[in-house]
């Protein structure tokens, strides 16, 4: 008899029946919901998609830690693609109902798929999925999405995106003590933060690989990694595979997100010289080299080479800097000028005091103050950062002082 494929790492017999189950109950529910015809399948994809959801232990009995993710994968034509993820997320709310699961359903056009540059979701997903309905024929087109084709460019956008929740975790716990709820989040914003730096160091060194549990082993063994941070990563993997707050419950949250940055700042840096091709000593100048940088930078479609051609109709004054600076600031679009301006807001290099000034000016920030930088730029990063920060930072009592203006991404 052919043993199970398994949802978790370390989880036990009664979760893994009960995720089966829910497994069966979302294939019968969407069969019904989805004409045939309109899609070529629904993919689990996330930590439960690659076996390795997260366990947590509450009163002897487990329970998921994190929601199910659905991905519908539409077939022609692709503008209904919105359409049918509403349809598909309607029909498995009684099942979050009935499982006490939370499930998050997207969707993406078969044809767009097919033609996706390798961002490190679509190689993720190829690679570490459960096939919920089936057939999924267009799976066996997507040899091009392979770990050595990865766009380092999505690879810094990840990292930005995870290290600034170090940023949130700042403003939450700049409240006071937090309750119970808000301890769980710093934590769960941590741990995602540095497993998003190690990623990115995996990258560097050629080591990603889509499967956490081996992620952690390449790590591991990564001896041109610090011990110290090597060892973080250790902590935040196992988080991950079975989370456990407990573990955390005597810890100085604050001085935990300084010693974090402490840590990180070196890699970032690190990732950024390897990225750029030179040895970045600090921060200084760094704005200045990464803009230029995206003049030639990676395009990943005919649809980003015209939004890059796009950007520079656009009347958004850049920074004070140099010509090549101007033009590269204009042409990252929004998210590429957030990774610009993240180490400023992250870490406040007191030995980079022009790249700062450039930063303030960027952000709209007249004073010295970090807090004010860091705020400017999660309004910044809330509109086109992450699309899902917003409604997070809402519901934290987080929104930053100022509204951002509309951006491009």
């Amino acid at each position: 008899m052919t043993e199970r494929r398994r949802f978790t790492l370390r989880g036990g017999p009664e979760l893994e029946d009960r995720l089966h189950d829910a497994e069966a109950t979302l294939a019968a529910r969407l069969g019904e919901a989805l004409d045939p015809d309109e899609h070529d399948g629904v993919l689990m994809i996330g930590g439960y998609g690659r076996g390795e959801g997260g366990v947590e232990r509450r009163d002897g009995q487990e329970h998921p830690h994190n929601n199910l993710d659905l991905l519908v994968l539409v077939e022609e034509p692709p503008g209904r693609t919105e359409e049918i993820r509403q349809r598909a997320t309607a029909a498995v709310q009684p099942v979050v109902e009935e499982i006490g699961i939370g499930i998050d359903v997207g969707a993406i056009a078969v044809s767009a798929l097919r033609r996706a540059p390798c961002h490190v979701m679509w190689h993720d997903m190829r690679l570490g999925h459960r096939v919920v309905l089936g057939p999924a024929k267009v799976l066996g087109d997507l040899e091009h999405l392979t770990a050595d084709r990865l766009l380092t460019s999505d690879v810094l956008t990840l990292l930005v995106n995870r290290g600034t929740l170090i940023l949130i975790n700042d403003l939450l716990l700049a409240q006071g003590e937090p309750d119970e709820h808000g301890r769980r989040t710093v934590i769960k914003h941590a741990v995602k933060a540095i497993i998003g730096y190690g990623d990115a160091l995996l990258h560097s060194l050629d080591r990603y690989h889509w499967s956490y549990a081996e992620k952690q082993r390449r790590m591991a063994a990564a001896t041109e990694i610090p011990e110290d941070f090597r060892a973080t990563y250790d902590e935040a993997a196992e988080f991950r595979f079975e989370p456990s707050y407990e573990r955390f419950a005597g810890r100085d949250l604050a001085a935990w997100m300084d010693e974090l940055r402490t840590q990180v700042q070196p890699l970032h840096l690190r990732f950024e010289s390897w990225r750029l091709g030179e040895t970045l000593e600090s921060w200084e100048g760094y704005a200045e080299r990464a803009a230029r940088s995206a003049l030639l930078g990676e395009i990943d479609g005919p649809k980003a080479l015209a939004r890059r051609v796009w950007r520079f109709t656009r009347s958004d004054p850049a920074p004070s800097g140099s010509l090549g600076f101007k033009l590269g600031f204009r042409a990252a679009g929004e998210r590429g000028r957030l990774a610009f301006l993240f180490p400023a807001a992250s870490y406040a290099p007191a030995d980079a005091p022009g790249y700062l000034a450039q930063a303030r000016e960027a952000l709209g920030v007249s004073g010295d103050d970090p807090d004010d930088l860091r705020r400017s730029y999660l309004a910044r990063w809330s509109s086109a950062g992450d699309l899902n920060s917003g409604p997070v930072l809402q519901a934290l009592g987080l929104s930053p002082d100022r509204d951002a203006e509309g951006a491009d991404s």
